[in-house]
């Protein structure tokens, strides 16, 4: 049977600190990325936990566990113009590995 490509669907973490603090430009370009399917708030790692279709997500087959992948949202000043450009990339989490939800670290890259 053959895969049909629209089912591009993944899963990602946030972490939830980035809902309670100034992250809403890095939020918004990986939102801009994605249909949000299924959302849920896992207490045990203070993260939200995400189901959800994107073209950057490998197809599956029906029926198929959605994959897990690491966000990883850079971010570039130029001062000179006053400008911020948000870059966000998926990388596929390999099976039995653990996806780090996205965090805030460094003022460049803000991810893993």
């Amino acid at each position: 049977m053959k895969n049909p490509d629209g089912r591009r669907i993944g899963r990602f973490r946030v972490a939830s600190q980035l809902l309670r603090f100034d992250f809403q430009k890095e939020l918004q370009a990986l939102m801009n990325q994605v249909f949000i399917l299924h959302a849920e708030h896992l207490y045990s790692q203070d993260c939200f936990q995400y189901v959800a279709l994107s073209p950057r997500f490998d197809s599956i087959h029906p029926g198929q566990l959605p994959p897990d992948y690491r966000v990883i949202v850079e971010r570039r000043r130029y001062v000179l113009m006053d400008v911020e450009n948000f870059t966000v990339r998926f990388e596929r989490v390999p099976v039995g590995e653990y996806a780090v939800p996205l965090d805030w670290s460094k003022d460049t890259h803000i991810g893993i």
